[in-house]
């Protein structure tokens, strides 16, 4: 695994499954390699692993308890949140780190700590993903037979975005994020909506690039010029980014048009 280091030296002193704790959180961004040292754990101490197809529910904590061999069960939080289940999961959680199976163990995946609930968060043992440098960046993008530059590694953060995405993707989606920003002040709202059909179609972009892309380049705007109104275009994106890892798929594309209809009045 490419750099996190401090992690696989906690996860080294953890000498048997007598020592390992009955309940993880591993919290990194997305493609920063919380599946990776979840497989690593479970290989190290020669756990099956299953994942919960994002629900704990009590009948599945029921039949932990009849487990005769370890078992590691795996719940992505992230997933959890699209689907509107979190409470129900994180209340059958308080079960079970209250009184845990005796061969059963539960890693739990998120990109944000704070969306488990305060009791969760002080009974489980914590490994935070910490962010890449640049050089360990690089060294991804070596593994993977990479192009990117500096400035677009960065921009894709993790390991796991970098093996993903395909160079030609990359400028495909900045060149968008500059024909909207210059093109949306003076388009129908008609035309301003027609933006929606590159994301939400057959063959469509991948929208969490272009929101990441599309913060980068406001951000960029903004620092050059002074322009407020980059600035609130921003805001929105930002905004709209952080509310998509909330909504259900369903919702996802009433909120885009809202977005593009926002941004078209602040550019105007």
């Amino acid at each position: 695994m490419i750099g996190q280091k401090d992690i696989q030296n906690e996860l080294n002193k953890i000498v048997s499954l007598d020592t390992l704790p009955k309940s993880i959180i591993i919290c990194g961004k997305k493609g920063s390699g919380k599946h990776l040292l979840t497989e690593m754990i479970a290989t190290k101490y020669n756990l099956e692993m299953e994942n919960l197809d994002y629900e704990l529910s009590l009948d599945v904590l029921n039949q932990m308890y009849t487990l005769t061999r370890p078992k590691l069960f795996i719940i992505d939080n992230d997933a959890l949140k699209e689907f509107k289940r979190i409470l129900r999961f994180q209340n059958t959680l308080l079960k079970f780190i209250e009184e845990p199976p005796q061969f059963a163990w539960i890693i739990i995946l998120t990109e944000d700590m704070q969306d488990l609930i305060v009791t969760i968060r002080n009974r489980c043992q914590i490994f935070k993903v910490k962010p890449y440098t640049l050089s360990e960046l690089q060294e991804a993008q070596q593994m993977f037979d990479k192009h990117f530059t500096a400035e677009q590694l960065e921009l894709l953060e993790t390991p796991g975005l970098i093996k993903e995405t395909v160079e030609s993707d990359i400028n495909e989606l900045l060149k968008l994020t500059d024909m909207i920003i210059d093109s949306l002040a003076r388009a129908t709202p008609a035309n301003a909506l027609s933006i929606t059909n590159k994301f939400f179609t057959d063959n469509a972009q991948d929208l969490n690039l272009f929101l990441l892309f599309m913060k980068a380049n406001l951000t960029q705007r903004y620092s050059c010029s002074q322009n407020y109104a980059y600035y609130l275009a921003y805001l929105e994106t930002k905004k709209l980014s952080e509310a998509y890892k909330n909504i259900m798929n369903a919702n996802k594309k009433d909120l885009f048009e809202n977005y593009i209809l926002k941004l078209k009045n602040i550019l105007s």
